[in-house]
């Protein structure tokens, strides 16, 4: 089984997010039995012994911190809540935008998967909205600003 040949190939240590293979060498990518697999759901697996069930997102946004404590099992939905800014995002601001179409700027939000878009002719009425309408319900990194320290 698969499983098995993970658990005799490599270890995982849970306080530096580190997967070793046997000759004790780090391992960034990792291909078994046919199988390729992300570094981090390997960590997931060898720490609590089941693969995760839906998505591992990577809490402080930084995708090569592999600790344990910076890791969990969450829906798509909940892991796109925890990212970071677009870089090509000029407003620092995520959920609003210029429609030069209708010359209003748009926010729009999202109602479990439903995305529901307003339209408002100042920013600042698009981004009190957008800010009033996810209070509590996305990470409180989502949209921070990328640095060297996280990617």
């Amino acid at each position: 089984m698969l499983e098995e040949e993970l658990r005799r190939r490599y270890t995982y240590c849970p306080d530096t997010g580190v997967v070793l293979n046997r000759k004790g060498h780090e391992m960034r990518r990792i291909f078994c039995m046919g199988v390729y697999l992300k570094v981090y759901r390997l960590a997931w697996f060898l720490h609590y012994g089941t693969f995760p069930k839906k998505c591992i997102d990577h809490i402080d946004g930084n995708p090569e911190n592999n600790k344990i404590a910076n890791l969990r099992d969450v829906d798509h939905a909940t892991n796109n809540r925890n990212r970071s800014l677009r870089v090509d995002n000029s407003l620092g601001l995520t959920g609003v935008h210029w429609d030069a179409n209708a010359s209003k700027w748009v926010c729009q939000v999202y109602a479990g998967s439903v995305r529901k878009f307003k339209r408002f002719y100042t920013l600042l009425d698009a981004a009190s909205y957008r800010l009033t309408h996810i209070a509590g319900e996305y990470h409180e990194n989502h949209g921070r600003v990328s640095n060297a320290s996280n990617l």
